[in-house]
């Protein structure tokens, strides 16, 4: 999207208002234009209600409120990171706003252990909002401890 199209005016009635995230916070420059890759506080329901959004190709009650091809190209049109040295969980690949991850699954990161882990192929995601400072344990533990038991 253009950076004239992420205006609050125009995400309010199409994407915020179906999942009934009630203008929520987002940060912005100082033209008024929203940080499109960070910056968008969501309680844990609200970011719930968007990865459910991305599980089911951007349908919502019944409504396509994201195109579905867009949906699937997040994840898949991949930028190769494997010489990335922060972490494992940056190495599988960047893709369109989202972090390639393991077991066919791609995530949202947020701060301090914010993320949704989408696995398309299962039709879950988890969504996770707790403080934690170390965010590759608690990655491997959503792997390990939920997405490898749907």
């Amino acid at each position: 999207m253009g950076a004239g199209l992420l205006r609050r005016p125009f995400l309010l009635p199409r994407l915020f208002a179906p999942l009934d995230l009630h203008d929520p916070p987002w940060l912005t420059c100082p033209l008024g234009h929203p940080l499109a890759e960070s910056g968008l506080f969501l309680r844990t329901g609200e970011l719930a209600r968007f990865a459910q959004l991305l599980v089911r190709e951007g349908r919502w009650n019944g409504r396509q409120v994201l195109p579905a091809r867009y949906v699937r190209r997040m994840a898949g049109e991949r930028v190769d990171t494997s010489a990335v040295t922060c972490g494992e969980p940056y190495t599988h690949g960047d893709g369109l706003g989202v972090w390639i991850d393991r077991a066919d699954t791609y995530r949202l990161d947020g701060r301090y252990g914010r993320y949704v882990v989408v696995s398309p192929a299962r039709r879950a995601a988890v969504t996770v909002t707790a403080h934690a400072e170390r965010d590759q344990e608690l990655l491997a533990a959503i792997h390990e401890l939920v997405v490898a038991r749907l």
